[in-house]
């Protein structure tokens, strides 16, 4: 089955018996080519000047992520995560940043023993002074 993970297709993986697809590597930046006279060089387009890539994903849109304390080992799964934002470990308070990131899914079935959003842990809610994941997209491009 070629780069399958779990039979349903290159890149994609069950998570919480939900199919999701995987982004587990930094996006690579579209370039464009420039010509100068006699010569031909790449330019990375729309490159963000002292922006730290801290996170797998690098868009602007919300995203699923798993972290993991290396100081106290906690692990967690967060559905409001987003590029370069941390959220504190519930365990040591560390400013842990997610290991891996992919789209949110659209699930059909009632929604159980989900969890709060932690606001006063997370990065962005505490940026926003609002709960993260109520954020719309027009925001976030402003």
């Amino acid at each position: 089955m070629g780069g399958e993970i779990d039979g349903h297709g290159a890149g994609s993986r069950t998570l919480f018996g939900i199919r999701t697809m995987i982004m587990a590597t930094v996006p690579q930046k579209t370039t464009k080519e420039t010509k100068a006279p006699g010569k031909s060089s790449k330019v990375p387009a729309k490159q963000e000047k002292d922006q730290p890539q801290l996170t797998p994903y690098q868009g602007t849109r919300r995203t699923c992520g798993r972290f993991h304390c290396s100081k106290c080992k906690n692990e967690w799964f967060s559905a409001n995560s987003w590029a370069n934002s941390f959220q504190k470990c519930k365990g040591c308070n560390g400013k842990i940043y997610p290991y891996q990131q992919f789209p949110p899914w659209k699930g059909t079935g009632q929604k159980k023993n989900i969890p709060p959003h932690p606001q006063h842990l997370c990065q962005k809610c505490m940026q926003l002074g609002y709960f993260c994941g109520r954020m719309r997209v027009e925001e976030i491009e402003e």
